[in-house]
C-alpha cells in the first residue's frame, strides 16, 4: 500500500492492531480455557457420574464442556481512533436440564451464576477448586503487555 499521508498511516496501522487484536485474544482465551480445565473440571476427580455428556447421556463421568465453550469473543471493532474486543460469558448458550441437574439447582437456572460459582478457592461440593478467574486475570496483569509487544514485533512493529 502506497501511503501519500497521515491518513494512509494510521489505516495501514490499524489493519496491523487488529490483526493483533485477534491474535492477542486467540492466546487469552486458550489460557482462560486452561484455567478452567485445570481449575475446575479438575481432571483428577473424573470419572464423576454427576456428569453427563456432551450429547446429553447420563451416567458417562464426564462434563458437557458447556462452561469452558461459553466464553467467547463479541469480535474486534475497529475505528480509526480505537480497536477493541471484549471477552464474554454467554451463559445462555449452555443447555438446562431440570431433571438431570444440568445447570438447575434448587428449582433455579445456575447458567448466569455458574461463572461466580466457580471462581472459589476450596472444597465446593466434593471438589477442591481454585479461582480459575482470579487466576487467569492475575496472570494477564503480568503478561499480556509482553504479549502485545512480541505480537506486535511479529508484525514489524517494535514498541519501547
Amino acid at each position: 500500500m502506497e501511503m501519500r499521508n497521515e491518513k494512509d498511516i494510521e489505516i495501514a496501522l490499524n489493519r496491523v492492531l487488529l490483526e493483533v487484536v485477534k491474535e492477542v485474544g486467540v492466546v487469552m482465551r486458550e489460557r482462560l480455557v486452561e484455567y478452567i480445565k485445570e481449575s475446575t473440571y479438575r481432571n483428577d476427580y473424573f470419572p464423576n457420574y454427576e456428569y453427563e455428556n456432551g450429547d446429553g447421556s447420563a451416567g458417562s463421568g464426564e462434563p458437557s464442556y458447556e462452561f469452558e465453550q461459553a466464553w467467547r469473543w463479541k469480535g474486534s471493532v475497529a475505528s480509526l481512533k480505537e480497536i477493541s474486543d471484549e471477552l464474554y460469558y454467554a451463559w445462555e448458550n449452555m443447555t438446562i436440564d431440570r431433571f438431570s441437574g444440568r445447570h438447575w439447582e434448587d428449582g433455579q437456572d445456575t447458567r448466569k451464576k455458574l461463572a461466580d460459582m466457580m471462581n472459589v478457592s476450596g472444597i465446593v461440593g466434593h471438589k477442591e477448586r481454585e479461582p480459575y478467574w482470579d487466576l487467569f486475570i492475575k496472570e494477564m496483569d503480568k503478561t499480556v503487555d509482553s504479549l502485545w509487544k512480541k505480537k506486535l514485533q511479529s508484525k514489524g512493529l517494535n514498541i519501547m
